[in-house]
């Protein structure tokens, strides 16, 4: 319904509610003060006539407020939804690329891989909440998360894997893989209440900074 519209019926109601009350009390006097019996039946009928079509005017009135309430309500309802829908696609984009890179590098990671995929989701779900996430480049929370995560910048030519530069080529083919400290314990991670994001044991200098 158009608002304008709405709001022109809505005033023309107040008035003639307004015109009607005032001739139903004209009419309630002139019954008053007839002296002939079937002028007073008269005053009196045509004073029942007037308030019904006041009480009905009324009644509309108060029908068309809270039709223009439920369309206000409506309105904002569809906002909340579409701005859920942004804020969930968005989280979606966001996690399918760290996904990606987390997979591209399980075989070099610093954490557990099921920990990994577990602590994008829990901050994502976080950081969606907050009122900047739909203002704030996506590209900003794939760093973010690929700092607390030590994983390659997907920016900038940092995006493959961290073997070797030359994709393809015969010397990373060949080349000797770097020290490792695979017969130690993968470190658990640690997730401080009051950054919710991940730290390796021993090492709480790397941890998800929201501000970066």
């Amino acid at each position: 319904m158009d608002p304008g519209l709405n709001q022109t019926r809505m005033q023309m109601l107040g008035e003639f509610a307004e015109l009607a009350l005032v001739l139903a009390k004209d009419l309630q006097q002139s019954a008053l003060v007839a002296e002939d019996a079937d002028e007073k039946v008269r005053y009196a009928e045509a004073f029942h006539r007037t308030g019904r079509g006041l009480r009905q005017s009324l009644a509309l009135h108060a029908k068309f407020e809270r039709d223009a309430e439920l369309s206000v309500e409506d309105a904002r309802l569809r906002e909340v939804k579409r701005e859920r829908s942004a804020r969930e696609r968005r989280k979606a984009d966001i996690k399918g690329q760290v996904d990606a890179l987390i997979w591209t590098e399980r075989e070099n990671l610093d954490f557990d891989l099921d920990d990994c995929l577990e602590a994008v989701e829990q901050i994502l779900d976080a950081e969606a909440e907050t009122e900047r996430f739909l203002d704030t480049d996506p590209q900003v929370f794939v760093r973010r998360l690929c700092k607390a995560l030590r994983l390659p910048s997907p920016l900038a030519g940092e995006g493959g894997p961290r073997s070797g530069s030359g994709e393809g080529s015969q010397s990373d083919l060949h080349r000797e893989p770097p020290p490792t400290q695979s017969d130690s314990p993968a470190q658990p991670l640690i997730r401080p209440a009051s950054a919710g994001h991940l730290l390796p044991q021993g090492e709480k200098d790397e941890a998800y900074d929201s501000s970066a």
